[in-house]
């Protein structure tokens, strides 16, 4: 399954979400739209029962046991998410189970490992993992909300990066940013940046609540930066 097919599948639950606001949130909806992105809305809209639970026990086989951060069961559609885990961990691993269900049929009881967020080597994961990776990636950081929340932070997008953009985030070693090969320490630096020219603001990491690594993924995958 191609990137766009997955993210297009993610993109119309955020619509979903949006279109139905009114009812899910009898008549009174979130004023912010970020606080619209949650797992147990979205579970409802899927038609799913989202449950949590403090362990959701331990799977596989001897060293490769591990312990369960969440799981769907297609049949019975209900979507558990271990509350052992940080809240990044369980937002992204519930949007994960629900790629599963959107996207993959043949997973009928599905268990998984704590999830954090995308994989900067996205080819080690199984394909099928991956790919609800990205579902989860894109769910939870919409191309138009993240477009909205950066350029209020950063003024424009895509941010050049030149000198004065690179003093204004790396005061310290604003060089550290201009190298050919600075791409990576460039968005993860925008990911978890709280202050640029001399404004204070919440990191995008911590507004979307989501890994700082999945942050800078997304802005260097959606173009925000130049």
């Amino acid at each position: 399954m191609n990137s766009e097919s997955i993210a297009d599948s993610a993109y119309r639950l955020n619509r979903e979400i949006w279109k139905y606001r009114q009812t899910l949130w009898n008549g009174n909806p979130p004023e912010n739209p970020l606080e619209m992105l949650d797992q147990a809305i979205a579970a409802y809209v899927l038609g799913l029962q989202y449950e949590e639970a403090d362990s959701l026990g331990r799977f596989g086989n001897g060293r490769e046991r591990f312990e369960v951060a969440g799981l769907l069961e297609r049949n019975d559609r209900i979507v558990r998410v271990s509350t052992r885990f940080s809240e990044v961990e369980q937002r992204f691993t519930a949007a994960h189970e629900f790629g599963h269900f959107e996207l993959h049929p043949q997973a009928v009881a599905h268990r998984d490992r704590p999830l954090s967020g995308l994989s900067s080597k996205p080819r080690s994961r199984p394909r099928i993992e991956a790919e609800a990776d990205y579902f989860s990636a894109c769910f939870w950081m919409p191309p138009n909300l993240l477009k909205s929340q950066f350029e209020a932070r950063f003024t424009t997008s895509p941010l050049p990066i030149n000198d004065a953009v690179a003093i204004h985030l790396c005061p310290a070693d604003p060089g550290s940013l201009l190298g050919t090969n600075a791409a990576k320490e460039i968005t993860m630096t925008l990911a978890n940046c709280q202050r640029f020219n001399g404004v204070a603001f919440p990191s995008l990491a911590r507004t979307f609540r989501v890994s700082p690594s999945s942050m800078a993924i997304r802005l260097e995958e959606l173009g925000l930066v130049a």
